[in-house]
């Protein structure tokens, strides 16, 4: 074996490694928070720090990838009103950065999400919000359960992008009305979040991290509903805030 084949052979088994660790800490981590569920179930005081401790679990996650750079600055407003959190989508990255930051989040995911073994189990028990579909019946029902979500002032999450973009797109796609409806029917305060770079680190349709590119997740001021007149005009607002923000992000 010559030193380039030798040298080609260490650097597959480096990068099999790094999966299998990256894998046993996947397995690692749902298993630690499947087990502290369970405790849940026979000591019901536990169940209230369930989703302090899954955020911080997800923080931890993140944290612990080596050579992970990241800036996270999610900061929700303290106010009695109803919410609804609305942000820009890149990357499979994005639902973690968001859950890392924000404790009981609720977002409305992809159905593909929820049947991945053991992530699927964990979504269900963390109450996200299930898109069976991508018909007008699908849809209805996730906005019953946001609304049903905002009545408790929980945080519900919306990516009116409805899905993630290529590597590299500038700016955003064009933003579904449905939730901006139902932010002005329920006279809600909308946070923009914004998450940029996370489509260099994990680009859609790949399984591995570019590491030497640093991504952001972040919030913005709050766009008061009350304040407009259709859903079109306040969805307007929401995504030039947000493609403004990605435009000094260098998008």
């Amino acid at each position: 074996m010559d030193k380039q084949q030798a040298k080609i052979r260490y650097s597959k088994g480096l990068l099999t490694l790094f999966f299998m660790v990256l894998f046993v800490e996947y397995v690692g981590y749902l298993l630690v928070f499947v087990f502290i569920y369970i405790l849940s179930l026979i000591y019901p005081g536990i169940k209230k720090a369930l989703p302090v401790f899954f955020c911080k679990l997800v923080n931890i996650l993140i944290a612990v990838q080596p050579g992970l750079c990241c800036e996270l600055g999610i900061k929700l407003p303290k106010t009695n009103r109803k919410t609804l959190l609305i942000a820009n989508h890149r990357s499979n990255l994005d639902v973690f950065s968001f859950l890392a930051q924000v404790p009981g989040l609720r977002i409305v995911a992809n159905d593909k999400l929820f049947r991945i073994p053991l992530f699927g189990f964990l979504l269900k028990i963390n109450r996200q919000i299930h898109a069976k579909g991508s018909g007008w019946d699908s849809l209805n029902q996730c906005m019953k359960e946001m609304r049903d979500g905002m009545e408790k002032r929980e945080p519900v999450l919306f990516f009116p992008e409805l899905t993630r973009c290529a590597k590299g797109f500038v700016g955003t796609s064009k933003f579904l009305l449905a939730p901006f409806s139902l932010a002005i029917s329920e006279d809600a305060l909308i946070v923009p979040l914004v998450v940029s770079k996370t489509d260099c680190v994990w680009p859609k349709g790949t399984i591995g991290f570019s590491y030497r590119n640093k991504f952001k997740s972040y919030s913005l001021d709050c766009i008061d509903s009350r304040e407009f007149k259709t859903a079109r005009e306040l969805a307007k607002k929401c995504k030039e805030a947000i493609s403004e923000a990605l435009l000094r992000d260098g998008y």
